[in-house]
């Protein structure tokens, strides 16, 4: 077998000698090769004329809930499923390998390990364990010696002539102990001393990973004891950004960590804990009540269980809110087992319906249609090693049934899951109960909300509902007999979409497919009427592997939806990985690995070899063609954090004119005006290069960068690229078209600033908010409370924003989980667009021309909440008038003359209602237009009024 040599991130600075198994090592994920479902991050193949079965059972398993089946039907040759190759440990060269084996009749069940050295050549081979014939469960495990010169490995499962073998739970340890948790004392707590990049000695800044934030930690004097605390300030972007220690663990010890804190402003405390195993992955995550408005210091508590398979530790103090918080003495101390209470395995949300609720009076209704079912979406999380057995169960009225509910991975996704049906009374009512066994959401389950641990459901209406009547649900986990929480939540069964017209340019483009997405090819054309009627025909290609998911993007094509491929940072690393022998990680400026990518190795020209090739497998893949579109998504967040590798140093050193290399401190303390420019250049050339591949591959394919509005009006905005070097003038010079973040850009703000791009860039212009709830537990790291939750009511004001500021049309991230109400907002929002396109687009922007007077009920008048857009063309006039205020309704008078007549008809070209002159006349005079026209937005509308020559 022949593999390209790539390596796994390796955990740094938490102890010297790890476990080091292969990722999915007890094969509970699986993925397509072939006609096969093979382990995930697992190769497969058949040698000397072999054929037969390789699957995942789930009949026959000794741990968890699948094993690795392979049958040799030919009794020739030899069936070979091996794991990616594994980076060994700093130190490790006396792993100790375990696996559980079962065969039948079997010619022989072989387990091989195969050690290469950093050239990728290959040093050992190694035969570990063989068993013949039939023999029942049993554990295997040795201690082996690995070469001095082995530097990575791979794992070898075999079956030589005929028979079937079982196999599952594969352990590799290269540790020789535990090591113990670090003492209270050792973590620094107090604060008090500090290490070369001015923060307390072990702590370091802490981001949720891929989520944009911005913010400062300080030390301050402000102390509960002793001279010093950290000081968190939050400055933009989501929740949750604070300090973090990072320390090796003990496996099954528990402990109580807490810190004390205090808050200013709208700051918000809280205090975690996070379990990471060998690869990095997330297995335990706990968290303590969030605290705010404190004004005096209070501790925070979270105590914990390490799991097993926990090599390493995390302890974080954040701030949740939008103001400043102090952290001091904090501790880490071990407690009695018996103190941990233990929590039901299984936790989840239900979403969009819980989601719903901050804008829908706290009801947790969730909106569909009879004829084109959306999609409830219920995302899993907790501890999957506990689960035994697991039901998810639906309990709905008998008005109500489901249209298909499967699994939401696309590498696993099931086919429509079939429940047990049971049907009971409840409260005098006849109702059903859906219960689904070992969803296979339910294995894949992480200690934290992670995207698409999901169950995906589709409801439709017996003969014998109520349109826009709401309905009573249930949905609740049982594991070993023992139920877990209710949560209940409501449907309301909404009649077709009304047919209205669609605007000729302007569209929405989904950032995600999820949501358009299910098993049934009949079931999907369904919906995708619904998401044509709102002018939502723009979607995400497919990025899973099963030929049915293309089959629908194939299907989305041909009914004319404009597609795009997201060639996001993920995607560039992985190429790199695969491609190169060395790991394109960026190095922080302690000269740790991050999750970014080296920018010198990926503006290589090896590097670019690599994304290239990378990218023309897959274009071919998903069929790119003339009018598709390529979206990049590289974010250099916080670049002053990384990269500070010797290459990046030397080539700042070349671009600042200096002839020595500066260290990372050096640079951050004397030269960060400098440094800021550098990466500015950086990522220019990045970009640059990446839509130059496109281009190369397809002149035709269209490019667009995932960016960032920036504020060109305001003195010192450069400022802002020190936190993200991304300047839009440099990228539109060569790209088609801007998708901008507008996640936490929001309304009268997202007003200003959409004028204030579309008037600099040339490109079109895509406005990306952010469509999440703060109430969705995956979801809200992104989220800060009902501010940026964007209501169905929100949506249509920034689809209308960015139209009639002239944007090309409107995205979402996640795109996901829509709601009903939502379709109907959007729907309603594109067929003003689609009155309205054609003076917008022929005709000149006259705000300028317009005076405005503005009153409120309210004695307190409600501060920066209307906004205005007007248009003349061809002597017709158009006044676009934005509410933004959540509670209070805007009266204003609008004065302005227009020139090309005497006589004027006042409309609302919506509803067609002629607004009354002031003498009650059929007309308007130029001199009564002078005096204003009185006219009310209601909180967080739009109106528009048009004016036309009689």
């Amino acid at each position: 077998m022949k593999l390209k040599t790539f390596f796994l991130l390796v955990l740094a600075g938490l102890c010297g000698t790890l476990a080091a198994t292969p990722k999915n090592s007890d094969f509970e994920i699986g993925k397509r090769w072939k006609e096969f479902n093979i382990p995930q991050n697992w190769s497969a193949g058949f040698a000397k004329k072999a054929s037969g079965f390789i699957g995942l059972d789930r009949k026959n398993v000794n741990h968890g809930k699948t094993s690795l089946k392979i049958t040799n039907s030919q009794g020739i040759g030899y069936i070979n499923v091996y794991s990616s190759k594994t980076v060994i440990p700093q130190g490790g060269k006396k792993p100790l390998i375990a696996i559980d084996i079962s065969t039948k009749n079997a010619g022989e069940g072989k387990v091989v390990i195969l050690c290469y050295d950093k050239s990728g050549k290959q040093v050992q081979w190694k035969s570990l364990f063989f068993v013949r014939g039939t023999k029942p469960w049993k554990r295997y495990s040795r201690r082996i010696e690995v070469p001095a010169a082995a530097v990575s490995y791979i794992i070898s499962l075999r079956l030589i002539k005929a028979g079937t073998v079982w196999f599952d739970n594969l352990e590799v340890d290269f540790s020789d102990k535990p090591k113990p948790v670090a003492k209270a004392s050792s973590i620094n707590g107090t604060m008090e001393t500090l290490d070369s990049n001015g923060l307390p000695k072990g702590w370091s800044e802490f981001h949720f990973h891929g989520v944009e934030t911005v913010g400062n930690v300080t030390v301050s004097d402000n102390a509960r004891n002793g001279k010093k605390s950290v000081k968190i300030s939050w400055k933009s972007g989501a929740s949750g950004f604070g300090i973090a220690h990072k320390l090796a663990t003990s496996a099954g010890k528990s402990y109580r960590f807490s810190a004390w804190g205090k808050t200013a402003g709208a700051g918000k405390l809280q205090v975690m804990a996070m379990a990471y195993d060998t690869h990095g992955d997330i297995v335990m995550s706990t968290q303590s009540n969030e605290l705010k408005s404190t004004g005096k210091w209070r501790q925070l508590t979270t105590l914990f269980t390490v799991p097993k398979k926990a090599v390493s530790l995390q302890l974080i103090c954040l701030n949740k809110g939008t103001g400043n918080v102090w952290f001091d003495d904090a501790e880490l101390n071990s407690v009695a087992k018996s103190k941990i209470q233990t929590a039901f395995p299984v936790n989840f949300g239900c979403e969009p319906a819980t989601g719903n609720a901050i804008w829908n009076n706290w009801r947790p209704v969730f909106s569909t249609f009879t004829n084109s079912p959306c999609t409830l979406t219920f995302d899993f999380w907790g501890n999957k090693s506990k689960l035994k057995n697991p039901l998810f169960v639906i309990e709905l009225p008998s008005e109500i049934t489901i249209a298909e509910c499967f699994n939401s991975h696309g590498n696993v996704q099931q086919p429509t899951m079939q429940p047990k049906l049971t049907d009971f009374i409840r409260n005098g009512k006849a109702w059903i109960r859906y219960s689904y066994l070992n969803p296979q959401a339910l294995s894949m389950i992480k200690a934290r909300p992670a995207f698409w641990r999901s169950i995906s459901v589709l409801f439709k209406p017996n003969a014998d509902y109520t349109e826009n009547r709401e309905f009573p649900a249930r949905a609740y986990v049982i594991n070993n007999n023992k139920p877990g929480k209710v949560t209940n939540f409501y449907i309301k069964m909404l009649p077709p979409m009304k047919k209205s017209p669609n605007p000729k340019k302007f569209y929405v483009h989904l950032w995600a497919n999820y949501d358009i997405t299910v098993s049934n090819n009949k079931l999907f054309k369904k919906i995708l009427t619904r998401f044509e009627e709102a002018g939502m025909t723009g979607r995400a290609l497919h990025n899973w592997g099963r030929e049915q998911l293309y089959e629908q993007d194939e299907i989305c094509r041909s009914r004319g939806w404009k597609v795009y491929f997201t060639f996001g940072g993920n995607f560039i690393k992985k190429s790199l990985k695969t491609t190169l022998n060395r790991n394109p990680a960026a190095t922080n400026y302690k000269g740790k690995k991050t999750g970014q990518v080296c920018p010198s190795i990926l503006n290589s020209a090896a590097g670019q070899d690599a994304i290239t090739a990378a990218f023309i497998e897959q274009a071919k893949t998903k069929k790119l063609k003339a009018g598709d579109t390529v979206i990049f998504d590289y974010e250099p967040w916080q670049s002053h954090s990384w990269c500070f590798c010797p290459e990046c140093r030397s080539r700042f050193s070349t671009f600042s004119g200096m002839n020595k290399v500066l260290s990372a401190a050096e640079i951050r303390k004397a030269f960060s005006a400098k440094w800021t420019q550098f990466r500015l250049r950086d990522t220019n050339e990045i970009s640059a290069k990446l839509a130059q591949i496109v281009k190369t591959y397809d002149f035709a394919i269209k490019t667009a960068d995932y960016d960032y509005p920036i504020n060109f009006t305001k003195p010192g905005f450069e400022s802002r690229f020190k936190s993200i070097p991304k300047d839009t003038r440099e990228s539109d010079k060569y790209l088609d078209a801007h998708f901008s973040s507008f996640y936490y850009t929001l309304a009268t703000e997202a007003f200003d600033m959409v004028d204030i791009n579309r008037n600099v860039l040339k490109k079109a212009f895509f406005m990306l908010p952010l469509l999440t709830r703060y109430t969705d537990p995956r979801q809200s790291l992104y989220t800060r409370g009902a501010k940026c939750t964007l209501s169905p009511k929100r949506i249509r004001m920034t689809i209308l924003n960015c139209a009639t500021a002239g944007g090309t049309g409107q995205s979402f991230w996640t795109g996901t989980k829509i709601d009903g109400q939502y379709f109907l907002a959007i729907d309603r929002a594109m067929s003003e667009i689609a009155q309205l396109e054609d003076i917008m687009a022929q005709g000149k922007r006259i705000d300028q021309q317009l005076q405005t007077e503005l009153s409120w009920k309210s004695k307190t008048a409600p501060a920066d909440s209307f906004r205005m857009r007007a248009f003349e063309s061809k002597g017709n006039y158009l006044l676009c008038l934005f509410n933004y205020h959540p509670q209070q309704k805007i009266g204003a008078k609008l004065k302005f003359a227009p020139s090309g007549g005497d006589k004027w008809q006042v409309t609302n070209p919506i509803t067609g209602k002629n607004y009354s002159s002031p003498f009650d006349n059929d007309y308007w005079t130029t001199a009564e237009l002078k005096a204003g026209i009185n006219t009310t937005i209601p909180p967080e509308d739009v109106k528009f009024i048009e004016v036309t020559p009689l």
